[in-house]
């Protein structure tokens, strides 16, 4: 878990970035300035307003990967009951 109140934030994304972990669970910390291209796995637990909001949120794992070859990003939104899987595509 990440938090605004963690300390070791900064090694835990590093981590994560490592593969150290599978999952990371956050709330309103990285929805957005905070890039990972291999986040292959976005789940939305909030429901938003906010298209602005709601695309920082879902653009966590919209980047293409070449390291990993990530070509497909899954999408569950349980904010608004809709579990999606979308194509990344190069724009």
């Amino acid at each position: 878990e990440v938090n605004g109140e963690s300390e070791d934030r900064e090694q835990v994304l590093q981590d994560f970035a490592d593969g150290k972990y599978n999952v990371l669970c956050n709330s309103m910390l990285l929805t957005e300035g905070w890039d990972c291209p291999d986040v292959d796995c976005v789940v939305v637990l909030r429901s938003t307003k906010v298209r602005a909001l709601y695309c920082q949120m879902v653009g966590r794992g919209t980047r293409l990967s070449p390291q990993t070859g990530k070509t497909h990003l899954l999408l569950l939104d349980c904010g608004t009951r809709r579990s999606t899987s979308c194509a990344v595509r190069r724009v």
